[in-house]
């Protein structure tokens, strides 16, 4: 067994993508079930909660070379600082939007950034972000969005935690960020930047 404690849910269609680290190196993982399915909605695995479980690592599709197949063991306990912990312990890109995810963003033409599925890929799919500027909502057809207030040539990113979004991310907010699986067409198919929740 091995100690995780959970640090995001992300909203997958009918099911959430939860974001994890082990406890002994923080080694990022994204969890799955038997069969690469993502969890239910109405999975237990709470932000900042700490587990035991079992991890089988698989084949991977870069960039999500996070994902593991877990089984659940027991709940162990819960983190009175996860931003501290996350602070301390894992990598954090600073800056605009251009510096996440290795420079590999594109933009596309509505101004959101994505990773061509064609690549060149980065070498993970998850990561945090000390954003150089405010984060401005700015929603679109229901959908929380969130753009950058300075020049960068991504602008924007939606929201995809299961939180309510904040109505402003602050400059310096440690920020969870991470592509989604493909999807688009022609020379916009690929896996897109999204905002996955605030500490």
């Amino acid at each position: 067994m091995t100690e995780i404690v959970i640090v995001s849910k992300t909203k997958v269609r009918d099911s959430v993508c939860i974001g994890a680290h082990r406890l002994d190196d923080f080694k990022s993982l994204r969890l799955n079930r038997p069969g690469g399915r993502f969890m239910p909605t109405d999975t237990k695995l709470d932000i900042g909660a700490v587990w035991e479980a079992d991890l089988v690592e698989g084949e991977r599709k870069p960039p999500h070379n996070e994902d593991v197949t877990v089984t659940i063991g027991k709940f162990i306990g819960r983190f009175e600082d996860l931003e501290a912990t996350i602070r301390r312990r894992a990598v954090i890109w600073e800056g605009t939007p251009d510096d996440l995810f290795q420079g590999r963003l594109n933009r596309s033409r509505g101004g959101s950034g994505y990773v061509p599925a064609g690549g060149p890929q980065p070498t993970m799919s998850t990561g945090y972000w000390l954003p150089a500027a405010d984060l401005h909502r700015d929603d679109y057809r229901d959908s929380p969005k969130f753009a950058y207030s300075r020049p960068s040539s991504v602008k924007r990113a939606p929201w995809v935690g299961v939180a309510e979004p904040p109505p402003r991310i602050d400059a310096g907010t440690l920020v969870r960020v991470s592509l989604s699986g493909p999807w688009g067409k022609g020379d916009e198919c690929g896996c897109w930047l999204q905002i996955s929740g605030v500490y």
